[in-house]
């Protein structure tokens, strides 16, 4: 290792730009014609040993056809017009090719699910997929709306479960870990987040709020103006006006909404959840997830990678409450799709 005293300025200065631009362009890869015999040859060359824990997750009627390269980062990339793909540097080849399977034959149900073309998913390009490269503490999975960036987190490592407030699953196997942890049946509620954030940001625009639902707000009320709207913002405000208001009049919270703001406002501390349950995004995705789920089961297919409830029943909309509300994603989508 060299000292920086020791080298000469113009050489020091050469080193840091060209070390400077190495970083900036991302990581260092293989490039031309690498010899054979090196280790991540031989891993590739006998890749059949790999397992396909990505098969876990879908059944359906519908088979994948066979010109859709899911298994493949650029495949997946061609195929949903996506800007690209980002891997954390602690993910394995098998991981990595594992999470691009799942996430590619995710993003092609879902294509059905709001009825468009499988280019449209990508939104012209702007939707990048990142697995286990921006991952937040305690978050599966989240959305970035400055970088319109859907993140998974990847399955967690035995030693972390040893005193996880998830549980103890130190005796289980990769198979199961990565079938239960991790960004698993996230996806489908952050492609929510995207679809509020790319068409309130772009297509319905205001000049109050970027999202579609009103973003972080707490604020249970309705803008009366946009319920009698056939817009995008018109529908959502239908939508979040079924989900947090029992009455026309919007008097009267369903109980859904109510047991949800009674625990975030409550005095005692064991059973306090934090805002963001009662928040008009979170709301809306929570919402979207589970009338995408309706929708796949409409189609005879089941995509535990694009939704799976992954936290406790009462955050989830009753099951009454969620077959009232899917028709009017239904009309959301339908909307959104004549601008997709």
């Amino acid at each position: 290792m060299y000292k920086r005293h020791e080298v000469d300025g113009k050489l020091q200065e050469a080193i840091d730009k060209g070390i400077s631009k190495s970083l900036y362009g991302g990581k260092i890869q293989d490039v031309g014609q690498p010899a054979s015999g090196g280790r991540t040859e031989k891993f590739w060359r006998h890749a059949r040993s790999i397992i396909p824990y990505f098969l876990l997750f879908r059944k359906g009627p519908e088979k994948i056809p066979t010109s859709f390269s899911f298994w493949s980062p650029e495949g997946g990339m061609k195929h949903f017009n996506l800007k690209g793909w980002e891997f954390g540097n602690w993910l394995s080849q098998e991981d990595r090719l594992n999470y691009v399977c799942a996430t590619n034959i995710a993003l092609y149900d879902l294509a059905k699910v709001l009825g468009v073309s499988a280019k449209r998913i990508g939104l012209g390009g702007y939707l990048t997929m990142s697995i286990g490269a921006r991952g937040k503490s305690k978050a599966r999975a989240h959305f970035e709306p400055s970088n319109w960036v859907i993140n998974l987190t990847r399955y967690y490592p035995h030693k972390k479960f040893k005193d996880s407030p998830f549980g103890d699953y130190t005796s289980l196997s990769k198979e199961k870990l990565f079938a239960v942890t991790g960004g698993v049946g996230s996806l489908g509620h952050e492609y929510i987040h995207f679809l509020d954030y790319w068409f309130g940001g772009f297509v319905d625009k205001s000049p109050i709020d970027f999202s579609l639902s009103g973003g972080r707000s707490i604020d249970s009320v309705i803008d009366l103006s946009l319920l009698k709207k056939n817009t995008l913002r018109g529908q959502t405000a239908k939508i979040l006006k079924a989900i947090i208001y029992k009455d026309e009049r919007m008097t009267t919270f369903t109980p859904y909404y109510r047991n949800l703001y009674q625990r975030v406002h409550t005095d005692d501390r064991r059973i306090k959840i934090p805002s963001y349950w009662i928040r008009k995004n979170e709301l809306l995705a929570r919402a979207g997830e589970q009338a995408i789920s309706i929708i796949l089961k409409e189609k005879g297919i089941r995509n535990d990678f694009l939704v799976k409830n992954k936290y406790e029943d009462a955050v989830y909309m009753p099951p009454a409450l969620a077959k009232k509300v899917t028709p009017l994603f239904k009309r959301l989508f339908g909307i959104m799709k004549r601008q997709f």
